[in-house]
């Protein structure tokens, strides 16, 4: 019967442990995403979906707004080492720890986001970035604003007739090994 409780508690443990490691992998991959689909996104736009950053730089047309990004996770790592005898032993240890970060720097030029940075013990080994999705997930499900369009000329009597262009049509095959 203990046999039995303690393959189901070793389970419980091991479903556990891999729910977490999912959820990590995803805030990764959130991070990640980040750093590509909020280029272009107005000022405006980042403070309503991030809010207030904790400390900003301005140099010339670039400014850059740095946020503070985690959820406190902290790795710890341990050694021990026991020797003796019959009657004696002495035990010696030590363990290391780590609390993970991540400054995320909003690099904008000209009004527009053109640069996420990310710093810091940011996540472990395969989750790299993974405290970073903190500060940015608001702004994963925000299309940046559309830059304000300039007025077209209306046009003129002289001017000669417009030729739409060609479509272009991108073609892409590839071989599944086995198939």
């Amino acid at each position: 019967m203990a046999s039995r409780r303690a393959v189901i508690t070793i389970a419980g443990v091991g479903i556990a442990s891999l729910m977490v490691a999912g959820c990590q992998f995803q805030r990764a991959h959130d991070a990640a995403e980040a750093q590509a689909t909020m280029i272009g996104m107005p000022k405006e736009q980042v403070l309503q979906c991030m809010g207030s950053p904790a400390s900003s730089a301005t140099a010339g047309a670039t400014e850059v707004w740095t946020y503070n990004s985690g959820n406190g996770w902290t790795d710890t790592f341990g050694t021990a080492h026991v020797s003796g005898g019959t009657y004696s032993a002495t035990a010696v240890g030590s363990s290391i720890s780590t609390k993970r970060f991540c400054k995320v720097d909003i690099v904008m030029t000209g009004g527009r986001v053109s640069r996420i940075n990310y710093s810091g013990p940011t996540g472990g080994l395969l989750s790299g970035g993974e405290q970073c999705a903190y500060a940015v997930e608001n702004c994963l499900n925000e299309a940046p604003m559309p830059v304000a369009a300039a007025p077209v000329p209306a046009p003129t009597a002289s001017a000669s007739p417009a030729v739409a262009p060609a479509p272009t049509v991108v073609t892409k095959s590839f071989t599944v090994p086995g198939y």
